[in-house]
C-alpha cells in the first residue's frame, strides 16, 4: 500500500542497521514539500496540529514527572537549545518532529549514512535552527511491553 489518507507513503529497506539519522537520510530523498513531518514509530503521541501549519521548526515534548528514562531537553521560554542527560530534566522527546525541509537536509547532508537523530543530527539542530517546543496532549513509548499494554489499552478504549 503506498497512500496512507491519501498521502503518499514511501518504505526504504536498509542492508545494515542505518540508526534513526540514517533512516532520515534515506527518507530525506523522497521529500518534495517544504516541511517535513518524522515520527518515531514507536510512540503514540497525540498533540494540537495547528502547529504543522506554522513556518516553525518544532519537535513535541513531554512533561514527565518525576525524571524518566529518557534524555530532557533545555528550554529557553518555548525553544530548546540542547539535550540534558537522563534524569536531569523533565520536559523530554515525544518522537515527532516537524523541520523545514531545505534547512534540515543542509544539516543532514554533513553526517554519515549510519548515525543517531537523537544523538549526532538534533545537536547540530539546536546549534543552527529556532526549534519550538510544542507539549503533547499523551504520550507513550510503545517500544517497551508495559507501555506497549497501557498502549493498547487505550487505543481501545478511545476507538
Amino acid at each position: 500500500r503506498n497512500k496512507f489518507l491519501r498521502t503518499p507513503v514511501f518504505h526504504s529497506k536498509e542492508n545494515e542497521p542505518l540508526g534513526t539519522g540514517g533512516a532520515l537520510k534515506l527518507a530525506l530523498d523522497h521529500v518534495k514539500t517544504p516541511k517535513c513531518l518524522i515520527i518515531n514509530g514507536d510512540t503514540y503521541v497525540t498533540f494540537n496540529t495547528s502547529f504543522l501549519s506554522a513556518k516553525n521548526n518544532f519537535i513535541v515534548t513531554h512533561k514527565s514527572n518525576p525524571p524518566h528514562r529518557y534524555n530532557a531537553f533545555a528550554l529557553v521560554e518555548d525553544n530548546i537549545t540542547k539535550f540534558l542527560p537522563v534524569g536531569k530534566g523533565n520536559i523530554i522527546n515525544a518522537g515527532v518532529y516537524c523541520f523545514m525541509t531545505d534547512q534540515l537536509r543542509n544539516i543532514v547532508k554533513n553526517h554519515k549514512i549510519r548515525c543517531s537523530l537523537e544523538n549526532d543530527i538534533l545537536p547540530d539542530i539546536f546549534k543552527t535552527l529556532d526549534v519550538k517546543a510544542v507539549e503533547s496532549d499523551g504520550f507513550i513509548d510503545i517500544g517497551v511491553p508495559e507501555d506497549y499494554l497501557k498502549a493498547q489499552s487505550m487505543v481501545i478504549f478511545n476507538a
